[in-house]
């Protein structure tokens, strides 16, 4: 620690606790020294005014890890691809750190604060295609499962540059999706969502990349990307706690262009 009266090393005990009294208030550093190579803390300020406060002042200092994955990601125009990065498991399930990067608008990304020998799957586009977003899940360097997909491991201090990925933006359709109930009335504010097998989600389904609603009319224009197979699903809760839903498989490549589902109650929820 640095201060006024100079440089004071503390040594903390086997539960990391140090304690310092009698302090003169003024402004003061904290360092961790001895930090691994694979590791770094940020230093802490400690403002006078904060000081000069009665009583035990608690501060905590959490050392990080210093690994990174960085890559880019561009369409084959060369452009940057707006997407969904994130880390996996190497055997597909989700990570337990930093689950996600925002790209940069050159199409970069970067997954930091990585554990030395941390090994995981880079996937993006989680939840398959969207508006915003027309482009497949996939696993790097360009797998549709985690079996086929490359580990990237991170060695000590070591950051993993040129993960990298290029995509094609996949051929959008329209579905006119009419919901109604088994008198043919019109559902009005029932939800239309579009599953992409290609993105796991017909064994794990978490959120779709896209909804849609339907108007009073009980219709939807729904987006579908790409030739494969997808699930449309149509659902609505009511006040009553009761859910109802129907859903169909599609192929993608094989849309018709309007279809007309009939809710069926699926239970009931809380």
């Amino acid at each position: 620690m640095t201060g006024p009266i100079g440089t004071t090393v503390l040594t903390t005990d086997r539960d990391g606790v140090y304690e310092l009294a009698n302090l003169p208030g003024d402004d003061y550093t904290l360092r961790l020294l001895d930090v691994p190579d694979n590791q770094f803390c940020e230093d802490l300020a400690l403002k006078k005014e904060y000081m000069m406060k009665p009583g035990l002042t608690r501060m905590n200092m959490v050392a990080e890890w210093v690994g990174s994955i960085e890559g880019t990601v561009k369409d084959s125009t060369g452009g940057p691809a707006n997407v969904l990065v994130e880390l996996r498991n190497p055997d597909g399930k989700i990570a337990d750190r930093n689950l996600g990067a925002d790209l940069l608008a050159s199409g970069s990304f970067r997954l930091d604060r990585l554990p030395a020998g941390g090994r995981y799957l880079v996937l993006i586009n989680r939840y398959g295609p969207s508006a915003h977003s027309p482009y497949a899940s996939e696993y790097y360097p360009s797998a549709n499962r985690p079996a086929d997909a490359r580990i990237v491991e991170v060695r000590g201090a070591e950051h993993v540059r040129n993960v990298d990925f290029s995509l094609t933006r996949l051929a959008e359709r329209k579905l006119r999706v009419r919901v109604e109930w088994r008198d043919h009335q019109p559902v009005d504010g029932a939800s239309v969502s579009v599953e992409y097998e290609r993105a796991g989600q017909f064994d794990d389904p978490g959120a779709p990349s896209e909804s849609f609603t339907t108007d009073r009319t009980g219709v939807a224009e729904v987006r579908v990307f790409g030739d494969g197979r997808v699930k449309v699903e149509a659902s609505i809760d009511l006040p009553s706690f009761s859910l109802y839903r129907r859903v169909v498989e599609l192929e993608g490549a094989r849309l018709p262009p309007s279809m007309d589902l009939v809710l069926t109650f699926a239970g009931g929820h809380r």
